[in-house]
């Protein structure tokens, strides 16, 4: 349970390795929700623009084989369904 509590507090930094990084033009890291556990109870709240169920942050070139990113907050309504995260690198998303 405290790991889960780090991780809903965000801030936590994560380096990406790989090649040609510095060619990426404002990348990002996202987290989703895309499995809510209480969809059929609660239908309402989950069935907005999937905006609503993304959280973006920023990252930042250090060289062409590493970027470091910090990870966005996880709302705590969030923790009874499944999350994923990725990235956004020149509007292409990998996960």
């Amino acid at each position: 349970m405290l790991l889960i509590l780090n991780i809903n507090r965000g801030g936590i930094r994560v380096t990406v390795s790989g090649t040609g990084l510095d060619l990426v033009d404002e990348p990002q890291m996202y987290i989703e929700l895309v499995n809510p556990v209480s969809a059929r109870r609660r239908r309402r709240r989950f069935s907005r623009a999937v905006s609503d169920n993304r959280k973006l942050s920023l990252c930042m070139n250090a060289t062409s084989t590493e970027m470091v990113c910090v990870m966005p907050e996880v709302p705590e309504s969030w923790l009874q369904g499944s999350i994923q995260y990725g990235f956004i690198m020149n509007n292409v998303e990998v996960n």
